[in-house]
């Protein structure tokens, strides 16, 4: 089973705002969203910002709240037909039980500063993770995309500050 693609912006909009893009699932900031995720993934269409340029990436994280072993991540470059559609579509994969998460969605320039950063709070609805164990041994490839989703989150918290 499909869902359709969750539609994330950098800016808080309205409800009417979204009424010309029905075929997406709306996302509201400080709404918290209910994804059901499958062994295909989850997609997402992210709205890009007015300062994404070629050469930036969008990167999406979902991690746990309660458990540092479980995490979601997607990350793309921004393609001219991304810039001149506005909306760039990623699908977010990884592992992790099912429960709360908070969303990150990224644009990252090209020398690997955040240039613009918002989070969502997600239920994340894993049933995939029902039939398999989670192993609580992570891999080198997992500590570095953890070390590297960690590093962006302090440099845009440090960013917030300024």
């Amino acid at each position: 089973m499909t869902q359709p693609p969750v539609l994330l912006s950098f800016s808080a909009r309205a409800l009417d705002e979204h009424a010309e893009d029905q075929a997406c699932l709306h996302a509201l900031q400080y709404d918290t969203l209910q994804l059901e995720y499958h062994d295909m993934g989850l997609p997402f269409l992210c709205e890009l910002p007015f300062d994404a340029q070629l050469g930036d990436a969008i990167a999406l994280y979902a991690t746990s709240v309660t458990a540092r072993a479980a995490s979601f991540s997607a990350e793309t470059p921004v393609t001219k037909h991304a810039l001149d559609t506005g909306h760039q579509n990623l699908i977010l994969k990884g592992q992790g039980q099912s429960g709360e998460y908070i969303v990150q969605l990224s644009l990252v320039g090209r020398h690997g500063m955040v240039k613009n950063t918002v989070e969502y709070n997600a239920y994340i609805n894993n049933a995939s993770s029902m039939n398999k164990s989670v192993e609580t041994k992570a891999s080198p490839s997992l500590v570095a995309s953890a070390v590297k989703r960690h590093t962006t989150n302090l440099m845009a918290s440090l960013l917030a500050i300024f």
